[in-house]
């Protein structure tokens, strides 16, 4: 069997997850199997179990001036990266085309693999959310996105809740769709002792550290923790913000900054405010004692930050949204909050410590298990198409 995946982001968990699974399937087959990964020219990984073919335009490059600008400059690498996608799916003709998170771009890639008669699988890591701040692209996106995902041969996602939800925005029953629960992130080990660590990234050696890890989007919901910050019950607790503003249309660095200026709380921040190597996670989530996903109630969808804390052993206070909040009252790594609101979730930060860093890995499966589920789910495909195989 040859299966091609497609991954079109280069950086962040999403490029991870398309590394692991690409190298957990091409252990699960055979040595007459293929495993391709079609990425971006700028994408960091490859490994020697599975072919890495950089042929996609990066999301990344020259921006064109002005808002309107860089908006149409987004579009038009967005553009040709589907152009990209559907080429090489019709040219290389392989058993299973899997698209790994196009989001709201899967509309014109399965309308592709449909009418190449290509076999397609896509994975949704965050669904189209109809609440909240990205109400405008759910609606001008709905309609296609409705139309051309049904169509897809399997679609795959993290856990029932994003199941129950992407059946409802599509409103069809019948779509096939797997779960599929993502696996944990490691990165290897840390590179010193905790208090040689902490002391490399400017922070109190004997302090209560927690962690805001990822990118500043709004609905992930840092000024709220920066305003539970301000409670008087957690005033011994030092924030640890590692992330950049994914693009022009959030908020940057500053924004939160002079938030936590207005608070009254700037003094127990410190800003990693760039892209972080993978080198540097394992020491990052080692050296703190909990790690806060203060996520708003417009996210849907899973996160791949809780895949690294679990990995390293990190208790988590999460919000109680999307694919998050069974993942952690499952897995007994930490505490689920309701969204939105800074009290609650001071108030959880100080029951976490009490109760200390004592996570555990819990039910995450490893990427091999995972990798074995979805070739069971390739090969029924393949022997639906082929049945005398």
């Amino acid at each position: 069997m040859e299966v091609t995946l497609v991954e079109m982001w280069s950086h962040g968990g999403t490029a991870r997850y398309a590394a692991e699974l690409a190298k957990g399937l091409a252990i699960t087959g055979s040595a007459n199997d293929i495993v391709e990964l079609v990425v971006p020219t700028d994408f960091p990984y490859e490994g020697p179990e599975y072919v890495t073919r950089r042929i996609l335009p990066p999301m990344s490059g020259a921006k064109l001036g002005g808002k309107l600008g860089r908006f149409l400059g987004l579009v038009l690498r967005r553009r040709a990266q589907v152009r990209a996608t559907v080429e090489r799916m019709r040219s290389g003709r392989p058993d299973i085309v899997h698209l790994l998170n196009p989001g709201l771009l899967a509309s014109p890639l399965v309308r592709g693999a449909d009418e190449g008669g290509i076999d397609l699988v896509v994975t949704l890591h965050d669904l189209p959310n109809d609440q909240g701040m990205r109400t405008w692209k759910t609606r001008l996106l709905a309609r296609p996105y409705s139309r051309h995902l049904p169509k897809a041969d399997l679609l795959v996602v993290h856990g029932e809740w994003s199941k129950e939800r992407l059946q409802a925005v599509l409103q069809a029953e019948s779509l096939s769709v797997s779960v599929l629960p993502i696996a944990s992130f490691d990165y290897g080990p840390p590179t010193g002792s905790r208090g040689e660590l902490r002391k490399k990234f400017g922070l109190d050696e004997d302090g209560y550290i927690a962690l805001f890890f990822g990118s500043l989007r709004l609905e992930k919901g840092l000024d709220v923790l920066i305003e539970a910050l301000a409670d008087p019950r957690i005033d011994y607790l030092h924030l640890l913000v590692v992330g950049v503003s994914p693009s022009r249309s959030e908020p940057d660095v500053a924004y939160f900054r002079s938030r936590a200026d207005f608070l009254g709380v700037a003094s127990r921040i410190t800003w990693i405010d760039r892209y972080v190597s993978d080198e540097e996670i394992p020491n990052i989530f080692d050296c703190v004692d909990v790690v806060v996903l203060p996520y708003r109630s417009s996210f849907a969808g899973q996160s791949g930050v809780l895949a690294v804390a679990a990995a390293y052993g990190v208790p988590v206070v999460v919000s109680a949204v999307g694919e998050m909040e069974s993942t952690v009252r499952e897995s007994g790594m930490g505490i689920c909050v309701p969204p939105d609101s800074p009290e609650e979730l001071a108030q959880a930060i100080a029951r976490m410590r009490d109760v200390g860093r004592s996570a555990t890995k819990g039910t995450w499966r490893t990427w091999t298990e995972m990798a074995v589920d979805l070739w069971k789910q390739y090969s029924k495909l393949v022997s639906k198409d082929k049945p005398n195989l």
